[in-house]
Order: structure tokens, then C-alpha cells, then sequence
């Protein structure tokens, strides 16, 4: 069972999320994610943990699988290295796991008012 599933929200046939209410904004507060491709070695922990918000290049370079339609900031490639958080992310401590998963430290989180959250 996906995570979350146990916040009440269910799957269509198609994959797509249903049934997010006003709470929404408790399980996918906006938060600014930071990617540093020079840093990240590849281990894919973070891909591991939060598959709906990280994915590797075919370099083994994480990027940012979703992308908010108000802020976000690509590479030279077009991959999204730097997005707020969207509802097609994971929940928020997913996203915030897959980031402490990882061993160089190439994800970096930011809450709506600037503080780093500390990993």
C-alpha cells in the first residue's frame, strides 16, 4: 500500500490521486527543493524512498520528477533541479527521507519563509 493511502486519499485505475480535501495543505505544504547534480554520486536512496519526487539521468544524476507550474528552475538538459513541492510529489517526511537518505548530502529543503530544513 502506498503511503499515502493512509491519509485517506485512493488511486483510480489510471494511477491518478483522488479524494484530497482542505487538509491538503497539512500533507503537501509548499516547500522549495534544491538539487546538486555535482554533488550526487548516484546511490538513488533518495529514488528508493520518494520515487514520486526524485529519478536519475541516464548519467546517475538525481532530478525532480514533478515540478510546480509557479517556481521551478532546470539544468541545461531540461531536467527540474529546483521546484517547490507539489500534490504529485510524495507526502511531505517522504520528501524530506528521501533527501536525509542521502550519503553526499546533493538535497537540500527549504520551508515557504527560507529555513533550511535541518536533515
Amino acid at each position: 500500500m502506498r503511503a499515502w493511502a493512509s491519509y485517506g486519499a485512493t488511486k483510480s485505475d489510471t494511477g491518478t490521486a483522488h479524494c484530497f480535501s482542505a487538509a491538503d495543505s497539512l500533507l503537501f505544504p509548499h516547500m522549495k527543493i534544491v538539487l546538486d547534480q555535482d554533488a550526487c554520486i548516484g546511490a538513488a536512496s533518495c529514488v528508493v524512498i520518494a520515487a514520486k519526487t526524485y529519478a536519475l539521468n541516464e548519467e546517475g544524476k538525481v532530478f525532480l520528477v514533478n515540478e510546480s507550474a509557479t517556481y521551478h528552475k532546470r539544468n541545461a538538459a531540461g531536467e527540474v533541479i529546483e521546484s517547490e513541492s507539489t500534490s504529485g510529489m510524495d507526502l511531505r517526511e517522504i520528501i524530506i527521507e528521501g533527501a536525509r537518505s542521502c550519503p553526499v548530502l546533493a538535497i537540500k529543503l527549504f520551508e515557504d519563509d527560507g529555513t533550511e530544513i535541518e536533515l
